[in-house]
């Protein structure tokens, strides 16, 4: 008995509807969340922001109303002889009005008593207010009017009155006659909190001030003032955010709160020192609360947006689905009604076509497209081969070149050996003429055979180099020397660089001399007649210096440019060849000026227009002569 089986569109569609709708549900949750976040966040940073601006705002008041105390203690009113009472109530009644318009602060009072009775001489504050005494000022100043900011004694000060939830302070200030006595004190009561009066539901934001103790000092809720902060559900997360404030930081806390009564609230807070006790050690606490709900308040727009959104992409995907899983199993509905109506294989009925669907036209398109590919291929595949082939093929001439070079030395060193091992010579210098000669072919065929080994251990990646300090000047007259003779022979002009200034160079001395003596012995083998010039650049702006070997010989045709720095490559690989050589020499330089962290390159105009070989090097040191100077040449 067949088990039951499903039909293709009720599989597609369930797929479908199995991929799609949690991809949906979930990037509509993801999008809640990402909106949650960005409100808590963009909350945090306004809180933390908003707690150190009541925190300037709080020192800028303190400073303002101490700055002002100061000035008023040394008024020309006190400085005159005894005054009526009237008179000094007179003048802080209109202080007072004065200070309130100019500053819009919030200036409760003023309060002038005689320092020696403690006797009010004027005073516009109420009566419950009691002004602590502080007698610590000197009595008498040696130098008249010199008390400053520092002698502006603070204390807080409670009021019933107009916001009990305010924080008042009152600065103490001592003022002097003109013979440099202690004559009266003078109060300033003062709000430096601000005066809302909202009891928090903690519906909106609100501030409150902390002492370094826990005290509570400002605060909506006026119950709660000169508390300890440690109440509630919160208090251990209240003792790490005033530990942190107090240490100088400038944050924000998440007070969560693991009772369901209690709001959980976003703090930012900022610190400044202690105004009442003067210690920067002794800080004040401000905080810039307010509840998550009032926060995320704005989300329930969104949510709504969101339901409504996923319901409508929910049916209108169902909706989308039904109809791509009707157009696309439509076809093979259609193929499988053919096949099951066909009783001949052979008929010649043509299979239903869908006019909307291009699968079949595609499908043709589909096998020619892979017809190409392999076209394609198979035209990769013969470049590649051919490749191979010429890879070859440079192989064999590498071979039959290296056969050939490496038989004439050994010829050569044979047939002398035998000519004086057979006492063929005349004489003695005719022996030492051939000895010579097998000696030069050793040392070529020396030559070609460390020229062998170089590039196996360059392909091979074992090829090591020893940077350090070269002088350059050394270097090349050492090379020089080694080729003078070669040079001569030939009746070529060598130009010598002008050594102006030592130059040092960072390289490995032995290679950088071999891909010099390579270079030379180059320029040397391909000119006939004509000169070598050998120039120095330095640019100190790049810390490199050029070095150009440039020669009069036969030149090299563009075409053929670009491949003699790549091993076994020869203009002419002929054995027939005018010119001797295996390949490798300027394959060789190229990767040892690499490894040492420099550069060569050649030009040529052409056949016959000589050849330009150019190397840079980095600069390791430049030691100008006594002069002080060193000429810098633009490359």
């Amino acid at each position: 008995m067949l088990s039951r089986q499903s039909s293709f569109r009720g599989i597609l569609l369930s797929r479908l509807l199995l991929v799609s709708l949690p991809i949906l549900l979930i990037g509509i949750y993801v999008t809640y969340f990402k909106a949650y976040s960005a409100f808590l966040n963009s909350a945090k940073y306004s809180l933390t922001g908003r707690a150190i601006r009541k925190a300037d705002s709080i020192k800028e008041t303190i400073y303002y109303l101490r700055s002002n105390l100061l000035a008023v203690s040394s008024s020309y009113i006190f400085q005159q002889p005894k005054q009526s009472k009237s008179t000094y109530q007179y003048f802080i009644d209109e202080l007072h009005k004065e200070l309130n318009r100019e500053s819009k602060k919030n200036i409760y009072c003023f309060n002038i008593t005689q320092f020696s009775n403690n006797a009010t001489i004027a005073n516009n504050c109420n009566s419950d207010i009691v002004f602590p005494k502080k007698n610590t000022w000197p009595r008498y100043l040696k130098k008249k009017n010199t008390i400053s900011l520092k002698d502006i004694y603070v204390t807080t000060v409670s009021l019933n009155q107009r916001y009990p939830n305010q924080l008042y302070l009152n600065f103490a200030a001592p003022i002097y006659d003109q013979q440099g006595n202690i004559k009266f004190i003078i109060n300033l009561v003062a709000s430096i909190s601000e005066s809302r009066n909202n009891q928090p539901g903690f519906e909106s934001d609100y501030s409150v001030i902390i002492n370094q103790d826990g005290i509570i000092l400002a605060y909506p809720e006026v119950n709660k003032i000169g508390n300890s902060i440690y109440f509630g559900n919160h208090q251990q997360r209240m003792s790490i955010l005033l530990n942190n404030a107090i240490q100088g930081q400038k944050n924000f806390i998440h007070l969560i709160s693991n009772k369901k009564q209690d709001r959980e609230m976003i703090a930012g807070y900022s610190s400044i020192p202690s105004p009442i006790t003067g210690e920067t050690k002794k800080k004040w606490v401000i905080l810039a609360l307010s509840p998550l709900s009032t926060i995320i308040e704005p989300l329930k727009e969104i949510q709504v947006t969101l339901f409504y959104m996923v319901f409508t992409l929910v049916v209108a995907s169902v909706l989308a689905m039904l109809y791509m899983a009707y157009e696309l199993a439509r076809p093979i509905e259609q193929i499988r009604d053919y096949a099951l109506s066909q009783n001949n294989l052979n008929s010649r009925e043509e299979l239903p076509k869908d006019g909307k669907i291009k699968e079949f036209n595609q499908l043709a398109i589909a096998i020619e497209d892979m017809l190409n590919r392999l076209q394609k291929w198979g035209e990769e595949i013969k470049s590649a081969w051919q490749e191979a082939k010429e890879a070859n093929d440079i192989r064999n001439e590498f071979l039959a070149t290296i056969s050939h070079e490496l038989r004439t030395p050994l010829n050569g060193i044979i047939n002398s050996i035998r000519v004086v091992r057979d006492g063929l010579c005349n004489n003695i210098e005719e022996e030492r003429e051939f000895l010579e000669q097998a000696e030069l072919g050793a040392v070529h065929l020396f030559k070609i055979i460390n020229d062998i080994l170089d590039i196996g251990k360059i392909e091979a990646g074992k090829m090591n180099v020893e940077l350090e300090p070269v002088d350059l000047e050394k270097s090349i007259t050492e090379v020089i020397n080694l080729q003078k003779a070669a040079i001569q022979q030939k009746g070529l002009l060598l130009i010598e660089p002008s050594w102006e200034s030592k130059i040092t160079v960072q390289a490995d001395p032995d290679k950088l001399k071999q891909v010099f003596i390579n270079i030379v012995n180059n320029a040397i083998k391909f000119t006939d007649r004509g000169e070598i010039n050998i120039n120095i650049c330095t640019d100190l702006v790049d810390n490199t210096v050029l070095i150009t070997f440039q020669d009069t010989g036969i030149g090299i045709e563009p075409k053929d440019q670009s491949r003699l720095f790549q091993p076994f490559v020869m203009v002419d690989g002929s054995t027939t060849r005018k010119f001797s050589g295996t390949g490798l020499g300027l394959a060789i330089c190229h990767n040892l000026m690499q490894l040492m962290g420099g550069k060569i390159s050649l030009f040529s105009a052409g056949s016959m227009k000589g050849t330009t070989f150019l190397v840079t090097l980095k600069l390791f040191q430049l030691c100008p002569f006594e002069s002080g100077e060193i000429r810098n040449k633009n490359i």
